[in-house]
């Protein structure tokens, strides 16, 4: 089961990729109209890696069956099957480059190839026909007569540790029938992307980059003959070890600027934690997802006003050579919780940083 990673101060957190609701016990009062921050986790924050099929340990070669696990560079993914049809759910691995059937509608070599694309995509995960027709026979001789599902069902995949927070971008859809219903994709049983039946051998990135919080499981479901490849999935990086934080009364000042890993003229708070519409409890402060991070750094006050300013130290924290206790996801856990006290104790525990000017050059203001 994918899952969150939770350290102690985070115990009672549900952490998703756009948080925002808090019980009365770590909620401050609020003037009418100030808003909660929704923070959202950037996908350049996350750590990605894409599986395909083709250099699994141990490997996976085309003919595998009963696949029911495959290695990745960020953990382990469980994979299982429920068909349509049938009793005895198998995955196994087809092959493009495969020139003897039976499927030759996932091949792309040969003489009868119907998926010219498929012979670039190597291994792709189907599900094995389901035994409607033929219950007597074995796994391997169904792969070898019939190949994948003609009637389809739902590839079911999750991490095998269950300990972090994963997400998932992207795959490749292949063999998407034309007059077939559409494979698609599905994180915690919502609808994220679905391939446009363009007839046999289509082979079908999706994805726009949008990274999709997984809770239990990601679920590709084919409607009929199909296969997947490509599954780009993500994690949050793991958090490092140390005790350390520098204050947000370090971070303003401008000699110390070369220990910023962003530009401190340029970033703005909002884009580093994409949130948008909250406005300051000091009026003179603004909408403080507008303001620049260095200028959130300085602003006075309590409430939303102090939980950005540490919220903007903790995450220069969390993005620079400090041994923070709490990754960039974390972070935007603990803003959207409004939980200041924790973040502004990580923030006065050790400064390991001292003074360092760095190059930043302030952007020449022209007159107007």
């Amino acid at each position: 089961m994918m899952g969150i990673r939770r350290l102690a101060p985070l115990a009672a957190l549900t952490a998703v990729v756009a948080l925002s609701a808090c019980d009365s016990t770590s909620t401050p009062t609020e003037p009418l109209g100030v808003q909660p921050f929704n923070a959202q986790i950037q996908v350049e924050d996350l750590v990605c890696t894409t599986i395909t099929f083709d250099d699994q340990d141990p490997a996976l070669v085309h003919g595998s069956l009963n696949v029911t696990q495959v290695t990745s560079a960020i953990g382990d993914v469980n994979i299982s099957v429920t068909p349509k049809t049938g009793t005895r759910p198998v995955a196994a691995i087809y092959s493009g480059l495969n020139d003897d059937g039976p499927d030759f509608d996932l091949e792309g070599v040969g003489a009868g190839m119907l998926c010219p694309d498929c012979a670039a995509q190597q291994n792709m995960l189907i599900m094995l026909q389901d035994y409607v027709n033929q219950p007597g026979l074995s796994d391997a001789h169904m792969f070898d007569v019939e190949g994948d599902s003609e009637n389809g069902g739902t590839i079911v995949m999750a991490m095998a540790d269950g300990t972090a927070f994963y997400f998932y971008k992207g795959a490749a859809l292949v063999d998407d029938d034309l007059g077939e219903a559409s494979i698609t994709v599905e994180v915690d049983g919502t609808l994220v992307h679905s391939a446009t039946p363009l007839g046999d051998g289509t082979v079908e990135p999706v994805g726009d980059g949008t990274a999709y919080p997984i809770s239990t499981s990601l679920e590709f479901v084919l409607a009929g003959s199909g296969a997947v490849d490509d599954i780009e999935i993500c994690k949050e990086p793991d958090t490092p070890p140390g005790n350390e934080g520098c204050t947000p009364g370090y971070w303003k000042q401008e000699h110390h600027f070369g220990s910023w890993p962003v530009d401190p003229y340029t970033t703005n708070f909002g884009a580093v934690f994409g949130c948008s519409n909250v406005m300051a409890q000091n009026p003179e402060s603004g909408d403080i997802c507008g303001m620049l991070l260095l200028d959130v750094l300085s602003i006075r006050g309590g409430g939303n006003n102090a939980l950005a300013r540490h919220a903007a130290a903790a995450y220069l924290n969390a993005s620079s050579s400090v041994l923070y206790p709490y990754s960039v996801a974390e972070v935007i856990a603990l803003l959207n919780a409004f939980d200041k006290d924790a973040l502004e104790a990580a923030n006065e525990s050790y400064c390991p940083l001292g003074r360092d000017e760095g190059e930043w050059e302030e952007p020449v203001q022209l007159p107007s």
